[in-house]
């Protein structure tokens, strides 16, 4: 069972170690290492952004086991971005920390979908969406990425 907070300033190190794993640089959208002064100043800032929302996952031992960002878009969406730790891999979290943060998310805001940009390569993210009810939208060629696949989930008339 996992369960959500807000993520503060003291999550910074946890996130930043998350980030820069060898896995997680792999999947993403930026492949490169990011220095730590620079991870520092970009964390404060999107922390105090009106457009930006974090969760952190801690799961049934009291640990930290991910991070959920939000970027708002406009005035009813926002793309969703998920870092699961890697010691915390292959066990399922994913997709129910994806689940219970577009909950919390929806009860939260006005906003009426969330959407999710998944590199093609990467089909246990695609997989962990689609079981947190995450519907493929689209797919298109990126010149840089290759093929990425767009997926969207909708709020439900019960969670608003």
């Amino acid at each position: 069972m996992i369960t959500l907070r807000e993520a503060t300033i003291e999550d910074k190190d946890d996130i930043y170690h998350w980030r820069n794993d060898p896995v997680t640089r792999k999947q993403s959208f930026n492949t490169r290492e990011i220095p730590y002064q620079e991870h520092c100043q970009w964390f404060k800032n999107a922390l105090e952004s009106p457009d930006k929302l974090f969760y952190i996952g801690i799961d049934d031992k009291n640990e930290k086991c991910g991070v959920v960002r939000f970027d708002l878009h406009g005035e009813f969406s926002a793309e969703i971005n998920v870092n699961v730790s890697a010691s915390k891999r292959g066990r399922g979290i994913g997709s129910e920390l994806i689940g219970q943060s577009c909950a919390l998310f929806f009860s939260k805001t006005n906003r009426r979908f969330v959407i999710a940009r998944i590199k093609e390569k990467n089909t246990a993210s695609i997989k962990a969406f689609q079981k947190a009810g995450f519907l493929e939208l689209f797919g298109y060629n990126d010149t840089t990425e290759g093929k990425v696949v767009s997926l969207i989930l909708l709020v439900s008339k019960k969670e608003k």
